[in-house]
């Protein structure tokens, strides 16, 4: 459920949402609800009393679905708690409102909102169904054009950690999310993510890069590197005494190659290289800025936050603070910074010497090795921002979430 992003792509939900999820507030409607779920052989206990308030609470704790029901009916505020619930909501959950109210303005409004459909009381079984086959059509027609989620990382200056955090990021997506994901290294000479994660390097991306002609799914297949059952990585290492220069064209078609065959592609872009590839940046669902605390960094972010939303006006910014060092106190503080960047920080990840020492001895990203470890929780965070797949609690009372 997603209303300002305007990008189409891959609907994205928990890799353990339910099919289908109902909160309404009468008896009839719980019943013609409870009859639709068993003749679509939805599993489990879908349909729960309470309305759009109680769908707010639960969902707080628990996966978003598929698709949402949620009756507006005793709401007194239905646009805001609308809002509300889409904080909740997966951008892969359809929603669909039911109500009381007859009010074309309305219908109108909730579209805008987010809602896919507002159906009014009463709802008889099969304006349920034809509501559902009508969605399950479109969702197929949306599908089968609609290209992955395009995630582009950038440092705001060298040595922050974007690659490493483009690294785990990555990887937290492919093993604990369970999507398909491609990993872009576009620094073709001095690029690390190949030899972060124990990989060699791919043969051909530069040739690909130098003749966008030749792209095609066949091409790709062959320069991609696997690292593992749902992640694949393209990164290079080029002599240092050539000149690269390659037409953004060759990047550009291979993204879109990507986008094809991956729910996720993750982009590690070098900083020096943004306006020169901006079409990535404009292609992409949600930029990360990586940065520090520093008076440079802070004066970076700054520009690249303004060259983003001058070219990518419709992608999300999400700005993140990587502690490469322990505080001494040249740090800006935090408050000065969103102030000077126009925009807060995301999340803050923790200098933790003893997970990345591990993570460089093993070859492998924090996360896979150090679990536990104040760096892999932080990196976990930030692959659900990027994803746009809610993170969920994995403990919550259900007993008190849905009395009936």
């Amino acid at each position: 459920m997603a209303a300002t992003n305007n990008l189409v792509e891959t609907p994205v939900l928990h890799p353990e949402a339910d099919p289908f999820l109902a909160f309404v507030s009468d008896d009839v409607t719980h019943e013609t609800l409870d009859l639709l779920a068993k003749q679509q052989q939805w599993p489990g206990k879908a349909v729960f009393s309470g309305g759009v308030a109680a769908a707010i609470e639960a969902l707080g704790s628990r996966p978003a679905p598929g698709l949402l029901i949620v009756d507006l009916t005793d709401s007194q505020q239905p646009l805001a708690d609308v809002h509300n619930l889409a904080e909740v909501c997966d951008i892969g959950t359809t929603v669909i409102a039911i109500g009381a109210v007859n009010d074309v303005q309305l219908f109108r409004a909730l579209l805008d909102a987010g809602v896919t459909d507002y159906l009014v009381k009463p709802v008889t079984f099969e304006a349920f169904e034809r509501a559902i086959h009508s969605l399950s059509s479109a969702k197929a027609k949306t599908e089968e054009n609609s290209p992955g989620r395009l995630i582009t990382i950038v440092g705001a200056r060298g040595g922050v950690g974007a690659s490493t955090l483009a690294v785990n990021s990555a990887w937290l997506i492919a093993n604990e999310q369970k999507r398909r994901v491609a990993l872009v290294d576009v620094d073709l000479q001095f690029g690390t993510v190949s030899l972060s994660l124990d990989v060699e390097p791919s043969r051909g991306f530069r040739e690909a890069l130098e003749n966008p002609e030749r792209i095609d799914e066949l091409f790709v297949a062959s320069v991609l590197v696997h690292e593992g059952d749902n992640l694949y990585v393209l990164g290079a290492e080029e002599a240092l005494d050539e000149t690269l220069a390659f037409d953004p064209q060759g990047l550009h078609r291979m993204l879109v190659e990507l986008r094809r065959n991956f729910e996720c592609v993750i982009l590690d872009l070098p900083r020096g290289l943004a306006l020169r590839y901006y079409e990535a940046l404009e292609k992409s669902a949600i930029v990360a800025v990586v940065t520090d605390f520093s008076l440079v960094g802070m004066r970076d972010s700054a520009r690249l936050r303004s060259l983003i939303r001058s070219v990518a006006p419709r992608a999300k910014i999400s700005v993140l603070v990587n502690r490469t060092r322990p505080e001494d106190g040249s740090d800006v503080p935090r408050s000065a910074f969103e102030e000077a960047i126009g925009m807060p920080i995301d999340e803050i990840i923790p200098y933790d010497r003893k997970a990345i020492a591990f993570a460089n001895r093993s070859g492998k990203p924090a996360p896979a090795v150090m679990t536990g470890s104040a760096l892999a929780k932080a990196c976990r965070k930030i692959s659900h921002i990027l994803s746009g797949v809610k993170a969920v609690k994995k403990s919550f009372p259900l007993i008190k979430l849905f009395k009936q």
